[in-house]
């Protein structure tokens, strides 16, 4: 074999190792962001409304909502929910009287590998509870 040769097969080698040796170390793609999604279905002319809360990454234990305020006001805790959903009264959900509600959840959940985390969920912007509707 000539010394040409032989370089050339180490340098094939080489690269072969290089390249096998990033494909076996470089990590894992990044997966898509963890998201929880709150929605709001009003049942019974806003009398009650079942809340629901689900997230991409894993099975909700519970979920707190809360009513968005502008700043200063701190937001508003409304009802702590057990479960990813559940029927409750309209009026809990009226945080702002008369006017607009803004609602969001805090949402608990266990990952399929166990590990417990929490989440902000998007926001639903409605009229709820009987305040505002005195045909209730």
């Amino acid at each position: 074999m000539t010394r040409s040769r032989k370089w050339h097969t180490r340098l094939v080698s080489a690269v072969a190792v290089s390249i096998l040796g990033l494909a076996m170390f470089s990590p894992a793609p990044a997966s898509a962001a963890a998201s929880c999604v709150l929605s709001i279905t009003e049942l019974g002319g806003g009398f009650t409304a079942r809340v629901t809360v689900g997230c991409t990454e894993g099975v909700v234990t519970a979920f707190d909502l809360y009513g968005e305020d502008g700043w200063p006001n701190p937001d508003d805790f409304l009802i702590k929910v057990w479960g990813g959903s559940s029927e409750i009264l309209g009026d809990h959900l009226n945080e702002d009287v008369g006017a607009r509600d803004e609602i969001y959840a805090k949402a608990f959940y266990t990952t399929s590998s166990g590990v417990n985390k929490t989440l902000k969920t998007n926001r639903v912007d409605g009229y709820f509870g009987c305040v505002v509707d005195p045909l209730c």
